[in-house]
């Protein structure tokens, strides 16, 4: 048998009753929960085979089985491996995708529309709106 320190007897009545009150206002059965939260907490007391059982240790336990009734839950995120992060762009590159990837675009096809260059030379790359717009796209 375990013993118990008095702040980690507090500490899981503490927790249970927030989840009875907890419980209770969303119509369950407060009591089985209750109980089913202590026998819990018990059986990992048991699996640690901890010879004294303190704050720290119940508040472990307790985080395990789900957030405090009062607490938000952890943000902790696993770090994603580095192929995964999106990498972030030095200014030039971002100045040159802007220039290549929509500034150029834009000054050609306004160029053909104005002109029709090419069409007069090789063949019509814009011959209806539709077209434009595809390659506007």
């Amino acid at each position: 048998m375990n013993n118990w320190t008095n702040t980690a007897h507090r500490t899981l009545e503490g927790y249970l009753e927030r989840n009875r009150l907890r419980v209770s206002a969303s119509g369950a059965d407060a009591d089985e929960v209750v109980a089913d939260l202590r026998r819990h907490v018990e059986q990992e007391v048991a699996a640690l085979r901890l010879p004294v059982v303190t704050h720290d240790d119940v508040q472990r336990i307790v985080r395990r089985i789900g957030p405090l009734p009062d607490e938000e839950p952890p943000e902790e995120t696993p770090p994603s491996p580095r192929w995964d992060r999106p990498k972030k762009l030095p200014p030039l590159s971002t100045e040159l995708v802007m220039l290549f990837g929509i500034v150029l675009p834009v000054i050609t096809i306004a160029f053909e529309l104005v002109t029709h260059l090419c069409a007069g030379t090789f063949f019509d790359p814009l011959p209806t709106w539709f077209h434009v717009l595809l390659a506007a796209a």
